[in-house]
């Protein structure tokens, strides 16, 4: 590409490029570097000097004092830029960490270009109260999801309340809209329902399989989302097993399933691990510990870390964190669980 093009062309587009995150070792067709172009002398030497600065090279010390001035006066409209900075800088969300390497980068779901997609499904009202108590503290969450998202600068949609077959109808909707989600780097989907062991359930008392959610969107069914990353947080209950007695996301006993995820890039996000209650405040201040901490600790450190580790975070805080009852009765340590099988690493 670099053959037919002139040394101080080829260095005004590596030199973008290098903004935007390329590799400063890349070669042309005779194995030249950006950096020894740009230490051609048909370059300006204040190009040469930046170019060089960019690729972690000290400036060539043999500049002469009028190309000194050319280089000063250049610095000083790159340093109003902040150019030199961002280069030196540089990483995939923070000017924190130095860029990664080519290998690292290899590692990651490459989704720069696109944000993600937030998808909340709050069930919080029942039509059978006798059975299904009302999940007052969710509008709480759904606050703290929105923020989360608004800091992440995504797009977020909840839907409250919905039925059955409404619900259904809007997930495989979505799992249809190509040309929607192919906007979009990744998808997160978040439940927050009364639930039983791999299933939630909804207003009208009517379960639905947490497979049945997750199948939605592998490959065979979304094409759109083949090899993004597509997580789904549950917050809701997987059994009946509790400390003591307390508000839960517990419904009515049921048969006993599983799920294990068969396709790739898919993460399961569960509020309990397998057996257990999900824990929830009965008021308005009593959040959900597991929607709460997860919120806190994606904006805290979404910056630097990636979804794995930032999960992990979430699981460490809740295991040192009791849950207590409203007399001060510590009611459990709640400890969720992960079930990944992401082949890359995700950075939000």
């Amino acid at each position: 590409m670099w053959a037919a093009t002139s040394p101080s062309q080829v260095a005004s587009t590596v030199l973008t490029m290098v903004s935007m995150g390329a590799d400063c070792t890349m070669v042309d067709s005779e194995g030249r570097t950006a950096l020894v172009l740009s230490k051609s002398s048909a370059l300006n030497p204040a190009l040469s000097t930046l170019m060089q600065t960019a690729s972690g090279v000290s400036p060539d010390s043999s500049i002469t004092e009028r190309d000194a001035k050319t280089t000063a006066g250049m610095r000083k409209t790159e340093s109003q830029l902040s150019l030199t900075e961002r280069i030196r800088n540089w990483n995939w969300r923070s000017n924190s960490s130095k860029r990664s390497s080519g290998v690292e980068d290899a590692l990651r779901y490459n989704h720069l270009a696109s944000s993600g997609l937030f998808q909340v499904f709050n069930i919080c009202d029942y039509e059978d109260k006798s059975r299904y108590d009302l999940r007052v503290g969710s509008s709480s969450d759904v606050n703290a999801l929105r923020k989360m998202a608004t800091e992440l600068s995504c797009e977020i949609e909840v839907f409250e309340n919905q039925g059955h077959k409404e619900m259904k109808k809007q997930l495989k909707t979505l799992a249809k809209d190509s040309m929607r989600l192919e906007k979009h780097g990744w998808l997160i989907c978040v439940i927050m329902a009364h639930g039983n062991n791999g299933k939630i359930v909804v207003p009208d008392g009517k379960e639905l399989q947490i497979k049945e959610i997750v199948d939605q969107f592998n490959s065979y069914h979304c094409s759109a989302l083949q090899h993004k990353p597509k997580v789904f947080i549950i917050q809701a209950c997987r059994g009946e097993r509790m400390d003591v007695q307390r508000p839960t996301d517990s419904g009515p006993s049921g048969d006993r399933s599983s799920y294990s995820p068969v396709e790739s890039d898919i993460l399961i996000f569960y509020s309990a691990t397998e057996g257990y209650a999900s824990y929830r405040g009965n008021t308005e201040e009593e959040v959900s510990p597991f929607i709460q901490t997860l919120c806190k600790v994606i904006t805290e450190y979404h910056r630097t870390e990636h979804l794995a580790d930032m999960l992990t975070i979430v699981n460490r805080r809740l295991k040192e964190t009791p849950i207590e009852s409203a007399q001060g009765v510590v009611a459990c340590y709640a400890v969720p669980q992960i079930v990944s099988q992401l082949s890359k690493k995700l950075y939000l």
